[in-house]
């Protein structure tokens, strides 16, 4: 799991969403997500999921990052 995907599935956690409600909110399906978070998204695709998080695009690349940084090498 990529530290992207690991902070998009935290954030959505926290505000009580799985990756199936934050597909419902964003109006794509579960599937549609998974790929985009585990795969390559695009940018246009990680503004939305932050929308749908209420949360700038930016911190969550910021979070993204230090968990990178903090995980063991």
């Amino acid at each position: 799991m990529t530290s992207l995907s690991a902070t998009i599935q935290a954030l959505a956690k926290e505000r009580g969403l799985s990756i199936s409600g934050l597909a419902d909110k964003m109006g794509v399906n579960r599937k549609t997500l998974y790929s985009c978070i585990h795969g390559n998204p695009r940018l246009s695709s990680l503004q939305s999921i932050s929308d749908a998080l209420n949360v700038r695009l930016s911190d969550v690349i910021a979070i993204a990052e230090d968990v990178e940084q903090a995980a063991p090498q």
